[in-house]
């Protein structure tokens, strides 16, 4: 039935990855942009981290997402005045799982984008994106190390084709993370920052991204883009390379915490494996891949990112707490 759903099972839920699934045309339906395993599919468990398999509640390629039962989490209204609407909870269906790509985008010039970081396993394997706002720090989204051990993940700097060992890649450690009232139930505050083990070194391939003034508005229309590794296709390979795709800021359907983007006349945007990457507009750091609306790449609803400005008092709190904020 349109919109239904069931409880999850409780040894399932600390570990499925959150989305919003509504039916029929006076619903929408909303999926994170859950951290990734290459190869493998969503919900995504660090258990199957480290080896090529499918998680046991998969029913693999030819699972129908429509007829499965979607477990339900509670609620996340989006939009705003009339347009506000309060949507179903829910977690990511097999078959849904599997679209994991940014929709629709080109190849970067080859690091013409130094800012942009890689969140890998130990084992190599992409999982989300990240932004270096600092030499020692890294912006990325809070579901993305949501369950997952720090120790295990490495933050690549300087990288292109992720799958050939450049010499411009830079991989270091987690030492902190530091958080900020994250609320995986509404989606909001989806920030992180990692505390990286070592600073980077900065050079022409790898560079720190520009913050906005606090609160700094973002008006509707405002050209910008956004980036990310992933797959190019529900069921094609991963890209050898970085692509990156040229969005509109909107308002519709969108609230104050977030900026709402929206490629119109096509099918494209972000989606899964994209979380916690960079939107530039008017080269700054602006947003922070979150979740989209209804599957990826509709045509018919906004991609959401966190809205940095919000956060850049707290990011330079931070910074100043650990003695970083005047550091080169």
């Amino acid at each position: 039935m349109p919109g239904s759903c069931r409880r999850p099972s409780p040894s399932l839920a600390p570990v499925l990855l959150a989305v919003l699934l509504g039916g029929g045309e006076s619903e929408s339906q909303a999926r994170s942009l859950s951290p990734i395993r290459p190869q493998s599919v969503l919900p995504w468990d660090p258990q199957f981290a480290d080896r090529e398999t499918q998680a046991p509640w998969d029913s693999g390629p030819g699972s129908d997402s429509a007829s499965s039962p979607v477990p339900c989490l509670g609620s996340l209204e989006v939009g705003r005045g009339r347009q506000k609407r309060r949507l179903p909870l829910t977690l990511a269906s097999p078959g849904a799982a599997r679209a994991v790509e940014i929709v629709g985008g080109r190849e970067a010039q080859p690091h013409s984008r130094p800012y942009v970081a890689s969140l890998q396993l130990a084992s190599g394997s992409h999982f989300c994106g990240g932004t270096l706002v600092h030499p020692s720090f890294v912006l990325t989204a809070a579901h993305c190390l949501n369950n997952l051990n720090p120790q295990r993940v490495r933050v690549v700097l300087g990288a292109h084709r992720l799958q050939t060992p450049e010499p411009t890649q830079q991989r270091l450690g987690i030492s902190r993370l530091f958080e900020n009232n994250y609320n995986p139930q509404e989606k909001l505050n989806d920030v992180l920052l990692l505390q990286l083990d070592q600073p980077a070194t900065l050079n022409t391939h790898v560079a720190v991204a520009q913050l906005p003034q606090q609160a700094q508005p973002l008006p509707h229309g405002t050209q910008c883009l956004a980036m990310g590794w992933g797959r190019l296709g529900t069921l094609e390979p991963l890209p050898q390379v970085l692509q990156e795709l040229n969005v509109t800021v909107v308002t519709f359907l969108c609230r104050p915490q977030n900026v709402c983007t929206y490629v119109p006349r096509r099918s494209a945007g972000i989606c899964f494996g994209d979380s916690g990457g960079p939107l530039i507009c008017n080269g700054v750091l602006h947003g922070v891949d979150s979740f989209v609306i209804r599957g990826c790449a509709t045509g018919q609803y906004p991609d959401f990112f966190a809205r940095v400005s919000l956060y850049v008092d707290w990011i330079n709190s931070v910074l100043s707490s650990v003695g970083g904020k005047d550091s080169p």
